[in-house]
């Protein structure tokens, strides 16, 4: 998929003030609001096609519910953007990714495994993906348990990524 075009953009979310709210690409459809743009979104013009992703990191036995309550929070758009509702009248390739990592680190498979398939990364890309992903929710509960008690809640840094070893 990705090898079919040249011009692929990418916009994550990553919740710092600068990036705060970034609206959905406005070259393929303005659509505004809080949750109106998937965590991730990849497109190219020349392909007419775009992938997103949205991420959440639920409760392990709330898996399932945040899967179905994503698909349906963006489902219309993935519908207009196919029928070519938005800018331009363009027909897009939507390729709607929907994943859950537990807070106890476990991935809702196959989503999980799913997204990974569809972004093409090798076997071995998606162990390590998977394991840092599943490591870094781990870190992320173990770190909001011990602050429990703590009244006020600081803005902190993000994480620093995973360093994967020998990935080729």
């Amino acid at each position: 998929m990705f090898s079919e075009g040249d011009d692929w953009q990418v916009q994550f979310d990553f919740e710092t003030e600068e990036r705060a709210c970034r609206p959905f690409p406005p070259e393929i459809a303005i659509v505004s609001g809080k949750g109106s743009r998937p965590d991730g979104v990849m497109w190219s013009m020349e392909t007419q096609t775009v992938v997103w992703i949205e991420l959440t990191s639920p409760w392990e036995e709330n898996r399932d519910k945040n899967h179905e309550l994503n698909m349906i929070r963006y489902n219309q758009l993935a519908i207009d953007l196919r029928e070519g509702k938005h800018v331009g009248n363009i027909k897009w390739r939507v390729i709607p990714l929907y994943v859950e990592v537990g807070c106890r680190g476990t991935v809702n498979q196959r989503p999980w495994y799913g997204m990974c398939n569809d972004l093409g990364f090798t076997q071995t890309i998606t162990r390590r993906i998977t394991e840092a992903a599943t490591q870094t929710a781990l870190w992320c509960s173990y770190f909001i348990f011990l602050c429990r008690f703590v009244k006020v809640w600081e803005q902190r840094p993000l994480m620093g990524a995973s360093v994967w070893k020998g990935t080729r």
